[in-house]
């Protein structure tokens, strides 16, 4: 409560009815925002095929390729090999990051609130971080 009046007190006091007026017409909105439903960022809303395009690509060729190697790897017998199966160990988590996490980061890049949940919001990072490693 300190903090926000130390806040208040920075404020120009002539800005004061200016900010009164906004927040009495946010009630006076002809519409409102269902914010449960996506909302497409500004930003992107020419161009965001670009992006989805972008990343179909990115998402299929990175399952191919991992896929691909750990099938390479595991027909010639190479994971007795410890840098082989650490090289298994990345494919694995790159397929993870490939149908996990980057669906989801193209979703919060391209809608401007958040519509997965309390659970995916606090744990979101977490697993950007942990499939990264």
């Amino acid at each position: 409560m300190e903090e926000a009046k130390r806040e208040m007190a920075l404020i120009p006091s002539q800005y004061y009815s200016e900010v009164a007026e906004y927040i009495k017409d946010l009630n006076n909105l002809s519409y409102h925002f269902d914010l449960s439903k996506p909302i497409l960022r500004l930003a992107v809303a020419k161009i965001y095929p670009l992006f989805i395009l972008i990343y179909a690509v990115l998402i299929t060729i990175g399952i191919i390729a991992n896929a691909a190697m750990i099938i390479h790897i595991s027909k010639n017998k190479l994971y007795r090999d410890p840098t082989y199966a650490y090289l298994i160990n990345i494919a694995i988590s790159d397929i993870a990051k490939c149908m996990f996490v980057l669906p989801i980061t193209l979703a919060v890049l391209l809608i401007q609130n958040w519509v997965f949940g309390k659970f995916l919001c606090l744990s979101l990072a977490m697993i950007q971080i942990f499939i990264e490693k």
